[in-house]
């Protein structure tokens, strides 16, 4: 999982992700349920189960499978870098702020490793990768280069 963190991505079809995500919880929540009636019966605790544990889980668990899974050519694209900057927090990461591309409003932001960040300037062009999604959830990246 460590390795798949660096590789950095944005998800496009917000929608078909929180069906993906939704439908993840539930099969998760009807297991549990049939592991241990008795948490069905306590819609609290069925609730707290939903919300700490399936949601998170159903939702990494769909991103994730949608990337690795994807076998599908990609679409490349060019984009201009409009603005980047360092989030922090827990951990401090690089990202870049994209001018439109393939039809889309500019503003996407996307996550980069340091090293890429240090080495990107606002109005560099980056290249892009489309890729449709296994899981018919189109996601993106920034083509790093060697």
């Amino acid at each position: 999982l460590f390795a798949f963190r660096s590789y950095s991505y944005s998800i496009l079809d917000w929608p078909m992700s929180l069906r993906w995500t939704l439908g993840g919880m539930l099969a998760f929540c009807l297991i549990i349920m049939r592991i241990d009636p008795a948490i069905g019966r306590r819609p609290a605790k069925i609730i707290q189960i939903a919300l700490v544990i399936a949601i998170p889980y159903a939702y990494g668990l769909s991103t994730i499978s949608n990337t690795i899974f994807d076998n599908a050519e990609a679409i490349n694209y060019s984009a201009v870098v409009t603005d980047k900057h360092k989030s922090t927090g827990k951990s401090s990461a690089g990202k870049l702020t994209l001018d439109s591309w393939a039809g889309r409003a500019g503003g996407d932001e996307i996550r980069v490793t340091s090293t890429y960040w240090n080495s990107v300037q606002a109005g560099d062009v980056v290249t892009i990768e489309l890729h449709p999604g296994a899981l018919h959830m189109a996601w993106y990246r920034v083509v790093e280069p060697n």
